[in-house]
């Protein structure tokens, strides 16, 4: 049977740079290309669409970024369609959790890969395999594919060693030329071997697995200490009544900068924003990631 890849407009670079807008996915296109497969690209009105699409062509591999895939699980427990054509699922643009993979291989796709995205490099840059360790699945955005080459930079762009932290720098066939009349964009944008410095904070471990840890500018520096949002976010989508959170500095004169936690919850679940608070003090995160002030930005209905 031939395969039939559905490309949602919702998937699009990550990087929060100047230029933004892409359309269908240069990386994506050219693998569904590579075993002949059909493109469907599908609009952006919502997940209900996507959901109809892979049940009216009968698509058998789905990209999009992990709102999506959680989206159509939540649709999927309300009215149920035929995604037995699915066979593969590829998610990136954000973290994915381990609640998100399990059940989307339970209820969507038998396997769901996580992969890594930017707009300035076509967009794929690693991705998860089947065959690899549940652990590097889950915690990992996989290893760079073929001809792509990803390493580790200290702040003065010299490499570092593996298992250190430090900004992602990428060079690859799918990597941009530079940013159309942003010379000066373009030159702030590559080291002197050619590494696009992709401004996210991350790991490459002795296995060559890329794990991502947050933005490099998206760094709170509070009582000299400096905090990742990304950590304390993936803690509050831990909580069972936390759907998604955003984590934000603001001034404070003591602080210098404060945290400021905003998790959208599920009113029906009956957890209070002391409640999160005391979720997230309880554990895995360190001291100084744990956030004093937690604000109901809204609530999700289910």
């Amino acid at each position: 049977m031939r395969s039939r890849g559905l490309m949602p407009g919702l998937l699009h670079g990550t990087t929060n740079r100047k230029e933004r807008r892409t359309g269908e996915s240069g990386a994506q296109t050219a693998a569904l290309r590579s075993i002949e497969a059909d493109t469907i690209a599908a609009s952006t009105r919502g997940e209900r669409d996507h959901v109809r699409a892979v049940e009216r062509h009968g698509v058998t591999v789905q990209f999009g970024i992990p709102q999506l895939f959680a989206a159509q699980l939540h649709k999927q427990g309300h009215r149920s369609r035929d995604l037995g054509s699915l066979r593969l699922g590829v998610a990136a643009g954000a973290p994915v959790s381990d609640e998100l993979l399990r059940d989307a291989q339970r209820l969507l796709c038998p396997t769901l890969l996580v992969a890594y995205s930017l707009t300035e490099a076509s967009s794929m840059v690693s991705v998860t395999r089947p065959d690899d360790p549940g652990e590097k699945r889950s915690h990992t955005v996989g290893r760079p594919l073929g001809g792509t080459a990803v390493r580790v930079l200290e702040s003065d762009r010299t490499k570092l060693p593996l298992e250190s932290v430090g900004e992602v720098a990428v060079r690859g066939p799918g990597v941009m030329k530079g940013y159309y009349r942003q010379p000066g964009e373009t030159a702030g944008s590559f080291d002197a071997q050619g590494f696009l410095l992709t401004g996210d904070l991350g790991i490459v471990d002795e296995e060559g697995y890329v794990h991502l840890v947050g933005r490099r500018k998206e760094v709170i520096i509070r009582s000299g200490f400096n905090v990742s949002p990304r950590e304390l976010e993936d803690r509050l989508r831990a909580h069972p009544a936390v759907r998604q959170s955003a984590v934000v500095g603001v001034p404070d004169p003591a602080l210098g900068w404060a945290r400021r936690s905003v998790p959208a919850s599920f009113p029906w679940r009956g957890r209070s924003s002391p409640a999160v608070r005391s979720w997230n003090g309880a554990g895995g995160c360190r001291p100084t990631t744990r956030s004093p002030t937690l604000s109901a930005l809204g609530t999700i209905s289910p």
